[in-house]
């Protein structure tokens, strides 16, 4: 021993422990004046091969580890079983320096008989006197003559520790191959919440799909997915389908997916007979089935995706340029309600773009209100000219 040992003697009933690192402390109770100096002679060697084996860091670490990994039972056996191999390898250390195994089982069923008389205990140390559910096969360890008590050679550690290390890599390589769980949050332009947003996580490899829906605060979670590759896909009313692709590998995987207002679409048939034009207004799929919310409402909830489309006010139609043929405009709606940057995606005939460009400039709306603030939207919009039949 190099380390300076102090004795503290306390008058409440307490089991006889070592306590301490650096200034390490064995705790004994207020009758150790009136013990035998065999006895003595036990307790301290005892509880000196624990502070020379360091178990009371091995302790507190084993029992922070606990705590930490308490929903895991294999780990609270193992620091069961840490607990009993230390107290048999002091055990062993006691006898190695003379001590009988008779007397020492002897002085050993006395001490616990009357830790059990002043109560027993739970402290986070090396207890001599420990779980009486240990105590038999202590006992019995005790009086068997033919164990090899010496202690483990350079050798033998190093054997452990490539056992030990042969055991943990494939349990590692399972458990990073294990299932994942992949959570997250849907939220709006304007970063709100998205409750019963869809979402749909596919696995093509396995032909297998996940579905699960949003809840009040938007947050989802989808557990036990095995390895691989992986589409999420999210899906709200009033807006674009969200998707994108992932992989997990037995992690967990958090994702936040910002969802965005979906366009608008209107579809114009003009006929060159006296200028009769067939207009039929669309919003298209995603629009006509989200509810219109009325500001009112979206005041006094704290959710997100509160959609108001827009409606036409103001609407002119095209005149007939004299040809046959189909015109697709892209434009944007802008918060005031006006049409802005109008662009041609596709045309039959170059004579159809302006008749189709000058008309749709003209158009106005009323504001799309998202969560009662005025935005920009896209438009789509298709004007097909035929000759009246």
């Amino acid at each position: 021993m190099t380390r300076r040992v102090v004795l503290v003697r306390r008058d409440r009933g307490v089991p006889i422990v070592t306590w301490g690192a650096i200034r390490p402390k064995i705790v004994l109770p207020a009758d150790a004046d009136t013990w035998s100096r065999a006895r003595l002679d036990v307790v301290l060697a005892h509880e000196i091969a624990h502070i020379t084996r360091n178990d009371w860091v091995v302790q507190i670490v084993a029992e922070v580890c606990k705590a930490i990994y308490w929903f895991n039972p294999f780990f609270r056996m193992a620091c069961a079983r840490l607990r009993y191999e230390s107290e048999c390898a002091c055990d062993d250390a006691v006898i190695n320096i003379g001590v009988t195994g008779h007397s020492y089982a002897t002085e050993l069923l006395e001490l616990a008989r009357s830790s059990g008389r002043h109560g027993q205990s739970w402290l986070p140390a090396p207890a001599m006197a420990g779980r009486r559910s240990n105590l038999e096969r202590r006992v019995r360890a005790m009086l068997n003559a033919s164990l090899d008590r010496s202690p483990i050679t350079r050798g033998g550690r190093w054997a452990s520790a490539l056992v030990v290390l042969a055991m943990t890599l494939p349990v590692a390589t399972i458990a990073q191959g294990g299932f994942a769980t992949v959570s997250g949050t849907v939220v709006d332009p304007q970063d709100r919440v998205l409750p019963a947003a869809t979402i749909i996580i596919s696995d093509a490899r396995r032909d297998a799909k996940h579905e699960t829906k949003s809840d009040r605060g938007g947050h989802f979670e989808l557990v036990g997915l095995p390895a691989g590759d992986y589409t999420i896909e999210a899906q709200v009313p009033g807006f674009h389908t969200f998707s994108d692709t992932f992989s997990v590998n037995g992690q967990l995987l958090d994702r936040t997916l910002k969802m965005q207002v979906a366009e608008l679409h209107e579809t114009i048939t003009v006929l060159s007979d006296d200028g009769a034009v067939t207009n039929t207004r669309q919003h298209g799929d995603a629009f006509a089935k989200r509810p219109n919310t009325t500001c009112a409402v979206a005041a006094t909830d704290g959710s997100g995706g509160n959609l108001r489309p827009p409606r036409k006010v103001k609407d002119v139609a095209p005149g007939y340029p004299g040809v046959d043929g189909k015109v697709q405009l892209v434009a944007t709606v802008g918060t005031d309600g006006s049409v802005t940057d109008v662009q041609v995606a596709k045309a039959d005939r170059p004579e159809l773009e302006p008749a189709a460009i000058d008309a749709v400039r003209q158009w106005e709306f009323d504001s799309t209100l998202l969560n009662c603030i005025p935005i920009e939207v896209r438009m789509n919009v298709i004007v097909t000219f035929r000759r009246a039949q």
